[in-house]
């Protein structure tokens, strides 16, 4: 193995171990009262995100970061796509939430999208927050199945995406959907939108990533 993927290895697993540790102590020297199960939470959280960042850093210095391998579809209208793609995404309604998770037993909402567009030879990024940076923006009067939804969340602050969803159905004449994600509390759902409720309040904006069968993935837009 490259000794510089060894490093970055060996880095990634020596600062997991101490961030974990560093963190844990630090919930149990506060001195306020937090309940057991919050704080594992908590140090579970802080974990699974120095993870995700510390992937990515390995993979932005790997001696392969400037290789760009373009994705391979199978062969279909964008249309027969993405309904063969929600098609299997229905296959995991019920699967539980955990967040970090990329399947199949659990999944977090990124783990969810990326594990489906992976399935058909679409290799997205790992988290809402960078899938956001690919593809082609689309206003939510045209939506398409297939298309990602973002929105904020607790952890990302009203302004950052912190969620994503992909989209089911489309009713035109409506002008509503559905769409399918991994909900932190009842795991794969489907769900309406707009809700007037949470999910139009935290909105971000929506990405096409397949447009008549030419993948848009890696046309950061």
């Amino acid at each position: 193995m490259n000794n510089s993927i060894k490093a970055i290895i060996s880095g990634v697993t020596f600062g997991l171990i101490s961030l974990t540790s560093v963190n844990a102590t630090a919930v149990q020297h506060t001195g306020v009262p937090m309940k057991h199960a919050r704080a594992t939470e908590l140090q579970q959280e802080i974990s699974a995100a120095f993870v995700e960042q510390s992937f990515e850093n390995a993979r932005l210095h790997s001696p392969f970061a400037g290789f760009k391998a373009r994705p391979t579809a199978k062969s279909a209208s964008g249309s027969e796509l993405a309904k063969e793609m929600i098609e299997y995404a229905a296959k995991f309604l019920g699967t539980p939430y955990v967040w970090g998770s990329t399947g199949p037993k659990s999944f977090d909402c990124s783990g969810f999208t990326s594990y489906v567009y992976r399935k058909f030879g679409i290799h997205i990024n790992r988290t809402s927050g960078q899938q956001y940076t690919q593809g082609t923006k689309v206003n939510v009067k045209n939506l398409q199945p297939g298309d990602l939804l973002f929105f904020s969340s607790r952890r990302s602050g009203r302004r950052g995406v912190g969620h994503v969803a992909m989209v089911a159905s489309v009713d035109r004449e409506n002008g509503t959907c559905k769409f399918i994600h991994a909900s932190t509390r009842r795991g794969v759902v489907y769900q309406n939108f707009p809700d007037n409720g949470y999910y139009s309040s935290h909105f971000i904006g929506a990405k096409r990533i397949i447009n008549d069968g030419h993948i848009e993935a890696f046309n950061n837009k």
